[in-house]
């Protein structure tokens, strides 16, 4: 089977002028040396065998390799993609955290997204056309839910419980997270893709990571969970 196409990025230009923001890049390779610039550890995500781009990587020690830096001619890979490590892999007191939209419809993550937009500073957002602004990325001071990453639905009689959003932060050595990146291509035919979707910077996201104290990013993530929950559950409320 032939590799999958690409999703077409636009050109982003030079990529060391400091006043231009990729709302696109050109391919992995281009948004590596972007996120390295921003202090982060990117990682090279290998297609898969029929060539189709994946969301993670599959490779025992990625995390490890990723801190050490790989090859540049793995992101030179037809269809590979790129991560973000997640949390404090190189011990800088600045850990990583990615909220990431799982609810089926829009409007419920449209309403916890603008609630964290409102009491948050702004922050990068990125997402694909079949899933926009689904990841929001920020800096902070310390793991934020050790025991917790899933914010759900409640159990109801019969109804099971539902992912509304997870916060994604890597918790230290052996359990490592990453997140697919923008400057990679969503292509999950076990979730019903027909066709690849560039993962792209959002018009509005901020050109910085914001950093937010572990507290306050504690206390806002669950008032946004709270919102999403008024809207799944009383969407005719004022």
């Amino acid at each position: 089977m032939s590799p999958t196409a690409k999703a077409p990025l636009a050109t982003v230009g030079q990529m060391n002028d400091s006043n231009i923001y990729p709302q696109h890049f050109n391919d992995a390779f281009d948004a590596k040396l972007y996120f390295q610039s921003k202090g982060l550890v990117p990682l090279a995500i290998q297609p898969d065998r029929n060539g189709d781009p994946k969301k993670g990587p599959d490779t025992p020690g990625w995390a490890d390799q990723a801190v050490l830096g790989f090859a540049d001619a793995e992101y030179q890979i037809p269809n590979a993609n790129v991560g973000i490590v997640l949390g404090d892999p190189n011990s800088t007191g600045k850990s990583v955290a990615d909220k990431d939209d799982d609810w089926r419809v829009k409007r419920i993550n449209d309403a916890g997204n603008e609630y964290l937009a409102h009491y948050l500073p702004p922050t990068w957002a990125w997402g694909r056309d079949g899933k926009p602004n689904s990841h929001h990325l920020f800096f902070t001071d310390a793991v934020l839910f050790p025991d917790q990453k899933d914010f759900r639905t409640p159990v109801v009689g019969n109804i099971p419980a539902e992912t509304i959003f997870e916060i994604r932060q890597g918790k230290g050595p052996g359990h490592a997270l990453q997140t697919v990146a923008p400057g990679s291509t969503w292509f999950d035919k076990s979730k019903g893709a027909t066709q690849p979707e560039a993962i792209r910077f959002e018009p509005h996201s901020a050109q910085e990571i914001a950093f937010v104290p572990a507290e306050e990013a504690r206390r806002v993530i669950r008032e946004a969970h709270a919102v999403c929950l008024l809207a799944i559950y009383f969407p005719d409320s004022d």
